[in-house]
């Protein structure tokens, strides 16, 4: 059985979105593509068949739609890797 996340542990906003995703439950697929530049989000949702969910707080972008026959969410975490001079 699943355990329900704490308040303290998931801020909501007014609109029972979380905080900083400004999403619902139901806008996230159960499959989730993490990317850190928010603009690799777009170059992967246009893969999608269908796009059911277009979302940005800040550098916070998502995309859930459909790719052959399979929800998906592709979102991104506003940060990348930064190589470190040797």
């Amino acid at each position: 059985m699943q355990q329900p996340i704490p308040a303290s542990q998931l801020v909501l906003n007014n609109e029972g979105a979380i905080y900083h995703l400004n999403l619902h439950p139901d806008d996230i697929a159960d499959d989730i593509i993490l990317v850190g530049d928010p603009g690799r989000v777009n170059e992967i949702a246009a893969f999608f068949d269908k796009i059911e969910v277009k979302r940005q707080n800040r550098e916070l972008v998502t995309r859930t739609g459909w790719f052959n026959g399979k929800r998906i969410t592709a979102l991104s975490t506003g940060m990348g890797t930064r190589a470190c001079p040797a």
